[in-house]
């Protein structure tokens, strides 16, 4: 059972319900969409993930919550622009698109940063909240969301990950 607060379970009720949670359990990889380039292309492509991934970087930097995870790459404009572009791989493949994620692992991109599952659950309700300003539709947002879910394991210290 994935272990999240109230208020995330409650916003991730319908997209839990969802198929697909357990797909990627051990791999570092999100699973691409089943009808691979449907979603993608309905919102526009690449010009559109990147808008997206901005809207998202913006949002989380306001998180209190999280914000403090994310300060030595907010700081550092290189590494800003490496992070984004391997935002946009990540949410480009989970909704279909040909890009690939070339960054490290999830395990070793986390292994030191002591992710608890509040803090997951934080940067998903950011995710889900920027998608739905971007005008994603709410059908697409549950189809989404257990593949960013399934993530937790590699993520999150308490998740029981090897």
């Amino acid at each position: 059972m994935l272990r999240m607060s109230p208020s995330t379970r409650r916003m991730l009720t319908i997209a839990v319900s969802t198929a697909g949670l357990a797909s990627c359990a051990s791999s570092d990889k999100l699973p691409v969409a089943p009808d691979a380039n449907a979603l993608y292309a309905k919102y526009g492509g690449h010009a559109t993930v990147v808008a997206v991934v901005d809207l998202f970087v913006t949002r989380v930097a306001g998180d209190h919550r999280i914000n403090a995870f994310f300060g030595s790459v907010a700081s550092d404009s290189t590494r800003l622009s490496n992070f984004k572009a391997h935002l946009v791989e990540q949410v480009a493949g989970l909704m279909g698109g040909p890009e690939k994620y070339t960054g490290r692992s999830m395990v070793h991109a986390h292994r030191h940063m002591n992710v608890r599952s509040s803090d997951f659950d934080a940067l998903v309700q950011d995710f889900i909240l920027t998608l739905q300003a971007a005008g994603v539709d709410q059908a697409d947002i549950n189809a989404l969301t257990p593949r960013l879910l399934a993530l937790r394991q590699q993520i999150v210290v308490d998740a029981n990950r090897p």
